[in-house]
């Protein structure tokens, strides 16, 4: 991952980033086999490369019109009593990518909100 931020991508994780990471109230295999449904069924979504064993994900996101290709880098670990996930969307050609990635991003992000309870959150 970066170490910081750069123009045209989006990076949640802890430290320098365009957003922090909400802690979830499950463990990190758990949270990553989550994100990983929700970003698997996003139309032109496919994996790109995957490691369980190291919690990490790499999937690949194709725009609607002419197929450029954009990247998110997961990884899921263990935090302050939960889990959390760093994300890095990118696009892979260009300099700016119009917010697309960081609406995808924060778009999983809700949808995996609606699966797992975040720490410390009301139940």
């Amino acid at each position: 991952m970066p170490e910081a931020p750069r123009k045209g991508g989006w990076l949640v994780r802890t430290g320098p980033a365009n957003a922090a990471p909400p802690i979830f109230d499950t463990d990190p295999a758990t949270l990553l086999s989550a994100f990983d449904e929700i970003a698997r069924g996003t139309p032109r979504t496919r994996v790109l490369f995957e490691s369980p064993a190291e919690g990490r994900v790499t999937y690949v996101t194709r725009s609607a019109w002419l197929g450029f290709p954009d990247y998110t880098s997961v990884k899921a670990v263990p935090e302050a009593g939960g889990a959390a996930l760093m994300i890095w969307a990118r696009q892979r050609f260009g300099v700016a990518d119009m917010g697309v990635n960081r609406k995808r991003v924060e778009t999983w992000m809700a949808a995996l909100e609606e699966r797992l309870p975040r720490r410390g959150a009301p139940t």
